[in-house]
């Protein structure tokens, strides 16, 4: 089966200067077509993984989601799979190579990943910020993918490593999200 990736798509603006503590705001419009075949920068961090990317001084628009949609047929609902990346919340990215949708858009899911704030500038405070960057990286495409398709009301949501303790997780109360 057949799949677009649509991939490096900003669903809050760049958490850096007057932002960089504060809730995810939302992103910036864009005008024309926009580029979408590349991953979006991660995450400042101080781990470096063997075949994952590292995040440079200049990469800013690290809050992005990455979407993976199957070929269909007429009909029917499709599941949409969201994905949190692991690494204890002080690293990874959702472009890691073992992070990549697409045998499971070829399999008929809609897969939807996302990078977050990681570390301290994530989790390292009281507002749990990078939580509440996986909160707004679910719920955006979610929506739009709704719009454009109301059959898609089947979303699940699944992590790696320390994400099952991701604060983000309890607080997902929306009625079609389980």
């Amino acid at each position: 089966m057949g799949y677009t990736a649509v991939l490096g798509i900003p669903y809050a603006a760049a958490p850096f200067g007057d932002r960089r503590f504060r809730e995810p705001q939302p992103a910036e419009a864009w005008s024309g077509v926009r580029h979408c075949a590349a991953f979006g920068p991660i995450a400042p961090q101080s781990a470096e993984l063997p075949g994952a990317p590292v995040w440079r001084p200049g990469d800013e628009d690290i809050l992005t989601v990455n979407v993976w949609v199957p070929e269909r047929a007429e009909g029917g609902v499709l599941p949409v799979l969201f994905w949190i990346h692991g690494g204890a919340y002080t690293f990874g990215s959702s472009a890691q190579p073992d992070f990549d949708g697409t045998a499971l858009a070829r399999a008929g899911l809609v897969v939807v990943s996302c990078n977050f704030r990681a570390g301290f500038e994530g989790f390292g405070h009281y507002r749990g910020i990078g939580s509440q960057d996986v909160l707004i990286a679910a719920a955006r495409p979610y929506y739009l993918l709704s719009r454009y398709n109301p059959d898609l009301m089947d979303l699940r949501i699944t992590h790696a490593n320390a994400s099952p303790r991701t604060p983000a997780e309890p607080q997902v109360s929306a009625p079609h999200i389980t």
